[in-house]
Protein backbone atom coordinates (compact mmCIF):
# COMPACT_ATOMS: atom_id res chain seq x y z
CA UNK A 1 0.00 0.00 0.00
CA UNK A 2 1.46 3.33 -1.07
CA UNK A 3 1.88 6.37 1.16
CA UNK A 4 -0.70 8.30 -0.90
CA UNK A 5 -3.28 5.54 -0.38
CA UNK A 6 -2.64 5.53 3.37
CA UNK A 7 -3.02 9.33 3.55
CA UNK A 8 -6.31 9.16 1.62
CA UNK A 9 -7.67 6.43 3.91
CA UNK A 10 -6.64 8.35 7.04
CA UNK A 11 -8.23 11.58 5.75
CA UNK A 12 -11.43 9.68 4.87
CA UNK A 13 -11.57 8.19 8.38
CA UNK A 14 -10.96 11.60 9.99
CA UNK A 15 -13.77 13.14 7.92
CA UNK A 16 -16.03 10.23 8.87
CA UNK A 17 -15.36 10.72 12.58
CA UNK A 18 -15.87 14.48 12.22
CA UNK A 19 -19.23 13.95 10.52
CA UNK A 20 -20.20 11.48 13.26
CA UNK A 21 -19.44 14.01 15.99
CA UNK A 22 -21.26 16.73 14.05
CA UNK A 23 -24.37 14.55 13.91
CA UNK A 24 -24.20 13.78 17.64
CA UNK A 25 -24.06 17.46 18.60
CA UNK A 26 -26.38 18.73 15.85
CA UNK A 27 -29.11 16.12 16.54
CA UNK A 28 -31.43 14.42 14.08
CA UNK A 29 -34.36 16.74 14.77
CA UNK A 30 -32.30 19.80 13.78
CA UNK A 31 -30.67 18.33 10.67
CA UNK A 32 -31.73 18.13 7.05
CA UNK A 33 -32.84 14.67 5.99
CA UNK A 34 -31.64 14.97 2.42
CA UNK A 35 -28.93 12.27 2.90
CA UNK A 36 -31.73 9.69 3.35
CA UNK A 37 -33.96 11.24 0.72
CA UNK A 38 -31.42 11.31 -2.13
CA UNK A 39 -31.14 7.48 -2.35
CA UNK A 40 -34.96 7.21 -2.25
CA UNK A 41 -35.30 9.79 -5.03
CA UNK A 42 -32.63 7.92 -7.02
CA UNK A 43 -34.53 4.62 -6.67
CA UNK A 44 -37.75 6.36 -7.73
CA UNK A 45 -36.11 7.89 -10.81
CA UNK A 46 -35.00 4.40 -11.88
CA UNK A 47 -38.59 4.12 -13.13
CA UNK A 48 -37.27 6.00 -16.16
CA UNK A 49 -35.69 2.69 -17.22
CA UNK A 50 -39.21 1.37 -17.77
CA UNK A 51 -40.09 4.08 -20.28
CA UNK A 52 -40.17 2.64 -23.82
CA UNK A 53 -37.30 3.84 -25.99
CA UNK A 54 -39.58 4.07 -29.02
CA UNK A 55 -41.80 6.86 -27.64
CA UNK A 56 -41.70 10.41 -28.96
CA UNK A 57 -38.53 12.26 -27.85
CA UNK A 58 -40.40 15.25 -26.39
CA UNK A 59 -42.74 12.97 -24.43
CA UNK A 60 -39.77 10.91 -23.25
CA UNK A 61 -37.97 14.02 -22.00
CA UNK A 62 -41.10 15.44 -20.33
CA UNK A 63 -41.96 12.17 -18.58
CA UNK A 64 -38.41 11.72 -17.26
CA UNK A 65 -38.43 15.28 -15.90
CA UNK A 66 -41.87 14.81 -14.32
CA UNK A 67 -40.86 11.49 -12.75
CA UNK A 68 -37.90 13.19 -11.08
CA UNK A 69 -39.81 16.30 -10.03
CA UNK A 70 -42.85 14.33 -8.84
CA UNK A 71 -40.80 11.78 -6.92
CA UNK A 72 -38.67 14.49 -5.35
CA UNK A 73 -41.74 16.48 -4.34
CA UNK A 74 -43.44 13.46 -2.76
CA UNK A 75 -40.35 12.27 -0.86
CA UNK A 76 -39.37 15.74 0.37
CA UNK A 77 -43.02 16.45 1.23
CA UNK A 78 -43.33 13.28 3.30
CA UNK A 79 -40.12 14.25 5.08
CA UNK A 80 -41.55 17.67 5.87
CA UNK A 81 -44.77 16.17 7.28
CA UNK A 82 -42.83 13.67 9.41
CA UNK A 83 -40.60 16.46 10.72
CA UNK A 84 -43.65 18.56 11.64
CA UNK A 85 -45.30 15.62 13.45
CA UNK A 86 -42.06 14.77 15.23
CA UNK A 87 -41.63 18.30 16.54
CA UNK A 88 -45.30 18.49 17.53
CA UNK A 89 -45.46 15.15 19.36
CA UNK A 90 -42.07 15.18 21.08
CA UNK A 91 -42.37 18.45 23.02
CA UNK A 92 -41.17 18.35 25.70
CA UNK A 93 -38.63 15.72 24.64
CA UNK A 94 -38.19 12.68 26.87
CA UNK A 95 -34.75 11.54 28.02
CA UNK A 96 -34.90 8.41 25.85
CA UNK A 97 -35.76 10.50 22.78
CA UNK A 98 -32.85 12.86 23.43
CA UNK A 99 -30.46 9.91 23.24
CA UNK A 100 -32.18 8.51 20.13
CA UNK A 101 -32.13 11.97 18.58
CA UNK A 102 -28.35 12.16 18.88
CA UNK A 103 -27.82 8.59 17.63
CA UNK A 104 -30.01 9.23 14.58
CA UNK A 105 -28.16 12.51 14.05
CA UNK A 106 -24.86 10.64 13.97
CA UNK A 107 -26.26 8.11 11.48
CA UNK A 108 -27.69 10.89 9.30
CA UNK A 109 -24.36 12.72 9.23
CA UNK A 110 -22.57 9.50 8.29
CA UNK A 111 -25.17 8.87 5.60
CA UNK A 112 -24.55 12.35 4.22
CA UNK A 113 -20.82 11.67 4.16
CA UNK A 114 -21.44 8.34 2.40
CA UNK A 115 -23.71 9.99 -0.20
CA UNK A 116 -21.02 12.59 -0.96
CA UNK A 117 -18.37 9.88 -1.33
CA UNK A 118 -20.62 7.73 -3.52
CA UNK A 119 -21.63 10.64 -5.74
CA UNK A 120 -18.12 12.07 -6.13
CA UNK A 121 -16.40 8.68 -6.34
CA UNK A 122 -18.90 7.28 -8.82
CA UNK A 123 -18.60 10.41 -10.96
CA UNK A 124 -14.80 10.20 -11.00
CA UNK A 125 -14.71 6.47 -11.79
CA UNK A 126 -17.29 6.70 -14.58
CA UNK A 127 -15.43 9.70 -16.04
CA UNK A 128 -12.15 7.75 -16.02
CA UNK A 129 -13.76 4.65 -17.54
CA UNK A 130 -15.45 6.47 -20.41
CA UNK A 131 -13.28 9.52 -21.08
CA UNK A 132 -9.77 8.88 -19.72
CA UNK A 133 -9.08 5.15 -20.23
CA UNK A 134 -5.33 5.80 -19.99
CA UNK A 135 -5.79 6.38 -16.24
CA UNK A 136 -7.89 3.28 -15.75
CA UNK A 137 -5.13 0.68 -15.95
CA UNK A 138 -4.63 0.43 -12.19
CA UNK A 139 -8.41 0.50 -11.71
CA UNK A 140 -9.13 -2.39 -14.06
CA UNK A 141 -10.04 -4.75 -11.16
CA UNK A 142 -12.74 -2.24 -10.15
CA UNK A 143 -14.12 -1.81 -13.66
CA UNK A 144 -14.12 -5.57 -14.29
CA UNK A 145 -15.92 -6.43 -11.05
CA UNK A 146 -19.56 -7.44 -10.96
CA UNK A 147 -20.37 -4.65 -8.51
CA UNK A 148 -19.19 -1.95 -10.92
CA UNK A 149 -21.12 -3.66 -13.71
CA UNK A 150 -24.30 -2.84 -11.75
CA UNK A 151 -23.25 0.43 -10.09
CA UNK A 152 -21.30 1.91 -13.00
CA UNK A 153 -24.27 2.30 -15.31
CA UNK A 154 -26.00 4.50 -12.73
CA UNK A 155 -22.99 6.40 -11.35
CA UNK A 156 -23.55 9.58 -13.35
CA UNK A 157 -27.30 9.36 -12.69
CA UNK A 158 -26.72 9.30 -8.92
CA UNK A 159 -24.53 12.41 -9.05
CA UNK A 160 -26.93 14.40 -11.27
CA UNK A 161 -29.98 13.35 -9.23
CA UNK A 162 -28.23 14.28 -5.97
CA UNK A 163 -27.38 17.76 -7.29
CA UNK A 164 -30.89 18.32 -8.68
CA UNK A 165 -32.50 17.11 -5.44
CA UNK A 166 -30.35 19.48 -3.38
CA UNK A 167 -31.29 22.37 -5.70
CA UNK A 168 -35.00 21.59 -5.29
CA UNK A 169 -34.67 21.40 -1.51
CA UNK A 170 -32.68 24.64 -1.32
CA UNK A 171 -35.24 26.34 -3.57
CA UNK A 172 -38.10 25.26 -1.32
CA UNK A 173 -36.34 26.33 1.87
CA UNK A 174 -35.21 29.71 0.55
CA UNK A 175 -38.44 30.53 -1.26
CA UNK A 176 -38.99 32.75 -4.27
CA UNK A 177 -39.25 35.94 -2.19
CA UNK A 178 -35.92 35.54 -0.43
CA UNK A 179 -34.33 34.16 -3.59
CA UNK A 180 -35.44 37.25 -5.46
CA UNK A 181 -33.93 39.46 -2.74
CA UNK A 182 -30.61 37.57 -2.93
CA UNK A 183 -30.61 38.02 -6.72
CA UNK A 184 -31.53 41.67 -6.23
CA UNK A 185 -28.59 42.15 -3.84
CA UNK A 186 -26.23 40.63 -6.39
CA UNK A 187 -27.66 42.84 -9.13
CA UNK A 188 -27.34 45.87 -6.84
CA UNK A 189 -23.68 45.04 -6.14
CA UNK A 190 -22.84 44.74 -9.85
CA UNK A 191 -24.96 47.76 -10.72
CA UNK A 192 -23.34 49.85 -8.01
CA UNK A 193 -19.88 49.05 -9.35
CA UNK A 194 -20.94 50.03 -12.88
CA UNK A 195 -22.65 53.19 -11.59
CA UNK A 196 -19.58 54.19 -9.56
CA UNK A 197 -17.29 53.83 -12.58
CA UNK A 198 -19.74 55.78 -14.74
CA UNK A 199 -20.04 58.64 -12.21
CA UNK A 200 -16.28 58.95 -11.75
CA UNK A 201 -15.65 58.80 -15.47
CA UNK A 202 -18.49 60.84 -16.99
CA UNK A 203 -19.90 63.23 -14.35
CA UNK A 204 -17.66 66.29 -13.74
CA UNK A 205 -18.61 66.68 -10.06
CA UNK A 206 -17.63 63.11 -9.15
CA UNK A 207 -14.60 63.22 -11.44
CA UNK A 208 -13.40 66.27 -9.48
CA UNK A 209 -14.03 64.23 -6.33
CA UNK A 210 -11.62 61.58 -7.61
CA UNK A 211 -9.06 64.16 -8.70
CA UNK A 212 -9.19 65.66 -5.19
CA UNK A 213 -8.03 62.36 -3.68
CA UNK A 214 -5.51 61.88 -6.49
CA UNK A 215 -3.97 65.24 -5.51
CA UNK A 216 -3.01 63.77 -2.15
CA UNK A 217 -0.63 61.45 -4.02
CA UNK A 218 0.89 64.12 -6.29
CA UNK A 219 4.41 63.17 -5.19
CA UNK A 220 3.88 59.69 -6.61
CA UNK A 221 3.85 58.59 -10.22
CA UNK A 222 0.81 60.16 -12.02
CA UNK A 223 -0.63 56.76 -12.93
CA UNK A 224 -0.30 55.53 -9.33
CA UNK A 225 -1.77 58.79 -8.01
CA UNK A 226 -4.80 58.60 -10.30
CA UNK A 227 -5.38 54.92 -9.55
CA UNK A 228 -5.15 55.49 -5.80
CA UNK A 229 -7.25 58.68 -5.81
CA UNK A 230 -10.03 57.38 -8.02
CA UNK A 231 -9.89 54.04 -6.21
CA UNK A 232 -10.54 55.71 -2.84
CA UNK A 233 -13.28 57.91 -4.32
CA UNK A 234 -14.87 54.89 -5.98
CA UNK A 235 -14.79 52.90 -2.76
CA UNK A 236 -16.51 55.74 -0.87
CA UNK A 237 -19.20 56.13 -3.54
CA UNK A 238 -19.73 52.36 -3.71
CA UNK A 239 -20.03 52.12 0.09
CA UNK A 240 -22.60 54.93 0.27
CA UNK A 241 -24.81 53.70 -2.57
CA UNK A 242 -24.55 50.01 -1.62
CA UNK A 243 -25.36 50.77 2.03
CA UNK A 244 -28.57 52.56 0.99
CA UNK A 245 -29.57 49.63 -1.25
CA UNK A 246 -28.68 47.10 1.47
CA UNK A 247 -30.96 48.86 3.97
CA UNK A 248 -33.74 48.73 1.37
CA UNK A 249 -33.17 44.98 0.85
CA UNK A 250 -33.13 44.45 4.63
CA UNK A 251 -36.64 45.87 4.97
CA UNK A 252 -37.79 43.87 1.94
CA UNK A 253 -36.39 40.73 3.58
CA UNK A 254 -38.29 41.46 6.79
CA UNK A 255 -41.47 41.96 4.78
CA UNK A 256 -41.00 38.67 2.92
CA UNK A 257 -40.38 36.81 6.19
CA UNK A 258 -43.65 38.13 7.60
CA UNK A 259 -45.54 37.17 4.46
CA UNK A 260 -44.10 33.62 4.50
CA UNK A 261 -45.79 33.01 7.85
CA UNK A 262 -49.19 33.44 6.18
CA UNK A 263 -50.81 30.00 5.94
CA UNK A 264 -50.25 28.46 2.52
CA UNK A 265 -48.13 31.30 1.13
CA UNK A 266 -44.84 29.83 2.40
CA UNK A 267 -45.56 26.54 0.62
CA UNK A 268 -46.40 28.25 -2.68
CA UNK A 269 -43.38 30.55 -2.30
CA UNK A 270 -41.03 27.60 -1.73
CA UNK A 271 -42.49 25.47 -4.52
CA UNK A 272 -42.16 28.33 -6.98
CA UNK A 273 -38.40 28.72 -6.47
CA UNK A 274 -37.88 24.94 -6.31
CA UNK A 275 -39.48 24.51 -9.74
CA UNK A 276 -37.57 27.51 -11.14
CA UNK A 277 -34.21 26.17 -9.94
CA UNK A 278 -35.01 22.72 -11.34
CA UNK A 279 -36.00 24.25 -14.70
CA UNK A 280 -32.82 26.37 -14.82
CA UNK A 281 -30.67 23.32 -13.99
CA UNK A 282 -32.35 21.22 -16.70
CA UNK A 283 -31.96 24.04 -19.24
CA UNK A 284 -28.27 24.25 -18.36
CA UNK A 285 -27.89 20.48 -18.86
CA UNK A 286 -29.74 20.71 -22.18
CA UNK A 287 -27.46 23.53 -23.38
CA UNK A 288 -24.40 21.56 -22.29
CA UNK A 289 -25.68 18.47 -24.10
CA UNK A 290 -26.27 20.49 -27.28
CA UNK A 291 -22.65 21.66 -27.15
CA UNK A 292 -21.38 18.10 -26.73
CA UNK A 293 -23.59 16.84 -29.58
CA UNK A 294 -22.40 19.60 -31.92
CA UNK A 295 -18.74 18.93 -31.14
CA UNK A 296 -19.17 15.17 -31.53
CA UNK A 297 -21.27 15.13 -34.73
CA UNK A 298 -21.32 18.47 -36.52
CA UNK A 299 -17.95 20.13 -35.85
CA UNK A 300 -16.11 18.30 -38.64
CA UNK A 301 -18.67 19.39 -41.25
CA UNK A 302 -18.60 23.14 -40.50
CA UNK A 303 -16.78 25.93 -42.36
CA UNK A 304 -14.51 26.26 -39.32
CA UNK A 305 -13.46 22.65 -39.83
CA UNK A 306 -12.68 23.30 -43.48
CA UNK A 307 -10.58 26.31 -42.52
CA UNK A 308 -8.66 24.36 -39.86
CA UNK A 309 -8.10 21.49 -42.29
CA UNK A 310 -6.79 23.91 -44.91
CA UNK A 311 -4.37 25.34 -42.36
CA UNK A 312 -3.12 21.86 -41.43
CA UNK A 313 -4.81 21.81 -38.03
CA UNK A 314 -7.05 18.84 -38.82
CA UNK A 315 -5.37 16.84 -36.03
CA UNK A 316 -6.66 19.34 -33.46
CA UNK A 317 -10.11 19.02 -34.97
CA UNK A 318 -10.09 15.23 -34.74
CA UNK A 319 -8.86 15.41 -31.15
CA UNK A 320 -11.71 17.75 -30.12
CA UNK A 321 -14.30 15.57 -31.86
CA UNK A 322 -12.85 12.43 -30.26
CA UNK A 323 -13.00 13.99 -26.77
CA UNK A 324 -16.61 15.06 -27.42
CA UNK A 325 -17.55 11.52 -28.46
CA UNK A 326 -16.02 10.15 -25.27
CA UNK A 327 -17.99 12.66 -23.23
CA UNK A 328 -21.09 11.65 -25.15
CA UNK A 329 -20.43 8.00 -24.30
CA UNK A 330 -20.02 9.02 -20.65
CA UNK A 331 -23.32 10.93 -20.61
CA UNK A 332 -25.21 8.08 -22.28
CA UNK A 333 -23.71 5.46 -19.95
CA UNK A 334 -26.50 6.16 -17.40
CA UNK A 335 -30.22 5.88 -18.09
CA UNK A 336 -31.55 9.21 -16.75
CA UNK A 337 -28.78 11.35 -18.25
CA UNK A 338 -29.10 9.39 -21.51
CA UNK A 339 -32.76 10.42 -21.76
CA UNK A 340 -31.87 14.06 -21.07
CA UNK A 341 -29.25 13.82 -23.81
CA UNK A 342 -30.92 11.83 -26.60
CA UNK A 343 -34.41 13.31 -26.08
CA UNK A 344 -33.09 16.84 -25.62
CA UNK A 345 -35.65 19.16 -27.32
CA UNK A 346 -32.91 21.69 -28.15
CA UNK A 347 -31.25 19.20 -30.50
CA UNK A 348 -33.93 20.20 -33.02
CA UNK A 349 -32.15 23.54 -33.31
CA UNK A 350 -29.10 21.88 -34.87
Amino acid sequence: MTTTTIIIIVLACVCGVASLLYGVFRKFSQMGWIPWQIPLIFLFVLLCDKLPETMNADTHFALASLIFLGGTGVILGIGGVLRYLMHAKLRPAHTAWRAIDRILGALTALMGYAVILLAAGGLALSLIENCIPSLGGSLSPVFESGVWGVVGKHALDFFVIAVLACLVQVGYRVGFGRGFIILLMFAFAVGTIVLTVFLLWRVPFFRAFGELFAGAFKKSDPIVANCAGFGIAGFILFAIVFTILTVLCFFLHKLVRRIRYIRGFGIVDGLLLAVILFAVAVLFLCALNVGVWWLAHDLESTSLAEQLTAEGADEILRTIADIARRVEAWITSSSFTRILYTANPFLKLL
